[in-house]
């Protein structure tokens, strides 16, 4: 009953919201066009006292006569249900367990301690408040004396955990190997504190960039950022221990983000969205707004977005100016399988977060789900693990031609032609119901189904479309030099690599990745015949009658889906297309011949699409 009682609406949605507005009332209205901010003063207190705490403004543009203040950087979860009370301003005031414990592990028994929380300082039902303190966030975190990084309450292990980590961090590095976890208890504190849901948020990002002096905190043990990160780097540099690479990239990042000499990267906030697009956010055009307080000059590099803009369209405006300048297409190639409401070519980047942050283990997994980033190219904004050094060149290595759309946010017109057209198409491999196991039932079973819509089954391995079918299903170039590199016939390469014995000297490790990469090249992916007769292999969307074509500033070919025109007549009608996704395509993959050339002599047909 009370599970039932939680997801519902009324308990996910209302009640919430009806504390905020309770909590409202407290909030004196902030200048907006000035930097004025909201801080506590959490009153002394032991831990049996009631908690107490003063709101009040300052104005971070005024240095001299502001008094100090720390900040607050920890994980919302929990906020759905504010059972907590507390004073605020002697008044009721409602909190999260999350929160509310925080708040007793910074309170001081003698001493009031000034401090800035989101939820508390920034009035959350009032949407114009928002979005100008957002603005801010960066301002804030750089002028706190102390970030406090909050990663949950302890246990009775949690001050063996820190002991360790100091330990690690501080000893001399050749003698770390023999140091050794003394207990299970200390173990668990340990992978307690390293799958805390801090570690996947965005909003960390900045907030640990911009601090000063940043302390991780769980109860009243504290280490400093400096000893944590430590620990990281060594536990990574040392076998004995395997910590996730996900924790290593963001250590070194706030590292590299924290020098003198740090410059914003060339793209700006592009660049920032890709590097950490796999953190989570709760709202999500936070994926993107809230980087912009690591740029030094976000009014340079960044597209004019607003937040109270609807999530879609604001991904759209993100996307569209990058794409136009860019002169290539491999951002909107990013939208296959993540595209945004009503606009297939922009970038949801909400669903270019990372599954399972919290579902692995900490000491040893730290791969993404093969859903994310199964792409053939798009090297212009992420190297793809899959087809590294096979540089295909569909479209003669020309630059995209791309405009926008004035008065229609969804609408993108590129330039390439039309080759083929899909005719049938095969059943798609949805790792969500093939076994883990590869060469199982269902994974055979639809591989079987491909094989007879080539034409097969074949006797011979080495029969010519035996060849053309298994070349197309792992993506293998036709490139004389590369297909030496795996082996002449690959068909062989399907079947051994799934169920033929291991090459002699080879370990296991070595075929588990090969086939984990085979796995995430076929993951959503489906094989196709087009109506001339070439094989290929596409994202699950495409279906009979979608167009394979070659766009300029693609190095690969795409799969658009061109929807009817309109039965009845509408003034300057013109036909539009929606981007599917990109595709592997047999005697596609390298341009013969000089582009230049045969669009002179109209060997091809170039033309305009209108994407939607």
């Amino acid at each position: 009953m009370c599970r039932v009682l939680f997801w519902d609406p009324i308990f996910e949605n209302i009640v919430p919201n009806a504390y905020l507005y309770w909590n409202s009332r407290l909030y004196e209205e902030l200048d907006r066009p000035s930097q004025e901010i909201r801080t506590l003063e959490i009153l002394p207190g032991n831990s049996s006292d009631a908690m107490r705490v003063k709101i009040s403004i300052i104005d971070l543009s005024v240095e001299l006569d502001n008094p100090s203040f720390d900040a607050l950087s920890y994980s919302w979860g929990g906020h759905y249900m504010l059972r907590r009370v507390i004073r605020a301003n002697e008044q009721v005031f409602f909190v999260s367990a999350t929160v509310f414990n925080a708040l007793k592990a910074l309170r001081h028994p003698q001493e009031i301690c000034r401090i800035w929380i989101d939820f508390m300082c920034i009035d959350q039902s009032n949407e114009l408040e928002l979005r100008a303190q957002l603005n801010l966030m960066g301002n804030i975190y750089g002028k706190a004396d102390t970030v406090f990084v909050w990663l949950g309450d302890s246990s009775i292990h949690t001050e063996q955990a820190f002991n360790f980590i100091r330990q690690v961090a501080e000893i001399a590095e050749e003698h770390v190997h023999g140091l050794r976890v003394e207990t299970d208890g200390q173990l668990k504190a340990i992978q307690k504190l390293l799958l805390h849901r801090w570690w996947s948020r965005v909003w960390v990002v900045p907030e640990v960039t911009r601090g000063n002096q940043v302390i991780v905190k769980s109860g009243q043990f504290q280490l400093s950022w400096e000893v944590f990160s430590e620990f990281l780097l060594r536990c990574h540099r040392t076998p004995n221990y395997q910590v996730p690479s996900r924790l290593i990239d963001f250590v070194d990042a706030v590292s590299q983000m924290k020098r003198p000499d740090y410059t914003d990267p060339p793209r700006g906030l592009l660049d920032l969205a890709l590097r950490f697009r796999q953190r989570v956010a709760s709202q999500p055009r936070d994926k993107v707004f809230a980087l912009l307080g690591l740029l030094k000059s976000p009014e340079q590099q960044t597209p004019q977005l607003s937040y109270s803009e609807p999530v879609w369209k604001m991904f759209a405006a993100f996307a569209k100016p990058y794409i136009v300048k860019s002169v290539n297409l491999s951002l909107m190639t990013l939208a296959e399988n993540r595209e945004v409401l009503d606009c297939s070519w922009a970038v949801d980047w909400h669903k270019m977060t990372s599954a399972g942050w919290r579902d692995r283990d900490p000491w040893f997994s730290d791969e993404v789900s093969p859903e994310y980033e199964n792409m053939f190219w798009g090297e212009q904004v992420i190297v793809s693990p899959l087809l590294q050094g096979h540089d295909f060149k569909a479209d003669g290595n020309r630059l995209a031609v791309c405009r926008a759309v004035e008065k229609e946010w969804n609408a993108l017109v590129v330039k390439g032609w039309k080759v083929d057209t899909i005719a049938d198409v095969g059943e798609v491999y949805d790792v969500e119901k093939i076994s883990t196991a590869m060469d199982s039932a269902s994974d055979r079973g639809i591989r079987s189904g491909w094989i007879k819509l080539a034409g097969g089954p074949w006797a011979d391995s080495h029969h010519h479309d035996s060849v053309r079918f298994h070349r197309a299903i792992i993506a293998q170039p036709q490139d004389t030099d590369q297909l030496d590199q795996l082996e002449a016939n690959p068909a062989h390469v399907v079947r051994d690599e799934l169920q033929g014995p291991l090459p002699q000297g080879e370990v296991h490790g070595t075929r588990s990745l090969r086939l984990y990469q085979l796995k995430r090249l076929w993951a959503n992916h489906r094989f196709f015949v087009t109506s001339r007769g070439h094989f290929g292999l596409g994202p699950a969307q495409a279906k009979s009658g979608d167009r394979v074509c070659v766009l300029f500033g693609c190095r690969v070919p795409v799969i658009l889906h061109e929807w009817p025109k309109l039965s009845f007549k509408v003034p300057n009608q013109v036909d539009y297309y929606t981007f599917v996704g990109q595709a592997y395509v047999e005697h596609l993959m390298h341009y013969e011949g000089d582009v230049e050339l045969d669009i002179e002599s109209k060997k091809i047909e170039v033309e305009e699409f209108l994407l939607h």
